[in-house]
């Protein structure tokens, strides 16, 4: 069986850039945070006091700072696939998108599936994913740049830059 007692709670987290969208079921508490260190502090130690299974939707790189608090904390928590989140959300008739919804479908997501908590990500392992994803963004701005410097039309600008 999952991680889930009856009538433990679950706290549905929907992550952007600037905010963390809570949902507490069986509660049903909604409350808009922050996507900063006094909001990510302020979830734990809710997910804490209540000993509550933390289900939120794969956003990364929205998600890394809450996740590593998370872990921090000893804190059971669920990363949850977007596309197996959404199927969800459809199959239980949640098709309004906004984030205050996916909060609600992600804590009910977590209550109606014995969900595995996600396994903590060895911070060698972290330090490879951040130094690929920038590699992969250098590799697109340097693409970017070629065709830019391809319709130049002003050779002294093109001689500069190409050095």
């Amino acid at each position: 069986m999952g991680p889930m007692m009856i009538d433990r709670t679950v706290l549905g987290i929907d992550i952007s850039g600037a905010h963390l969208d809570v949902f507490a079921h069986p509660e049903g508490r909604a409350r808009r945070l922050t996507n900063d260190a006094d909001g990510i502090a302020a979830v734990t130690a809710l997910a804490a006091r209540r000993q509550a299974f933390v289900v939120i939707e794969a956003t990364a790189p929205f998600d890394q700072p809450l996740i590593r608090a998370l872990e921090a904390a000893g804190l059971v928590f669920h990363r949850a696939n977007p596309r197996r989140a959404r199927d969800f959300a459809r199959s239980a008739g949640l098709l309004a998108k906004t984030d205050a919804v996916d909060a609600r479908m992600l804590a009910l997501y977590g209550t109606a599936l014995a969900l595995r908590p996600t396994e903590k990500v060895a911070p060698a392992r972290l330090a490879l994913q951040g130094l690929v994803s920038r590699r992969d963004q250098l590799v697109a701005m340097r693409k970017a740049e070629r065709v830019r410097l391809r319709t130049m039309s002003e050779p002294c600008i093109a001689e500069v830059t190409s050095r």
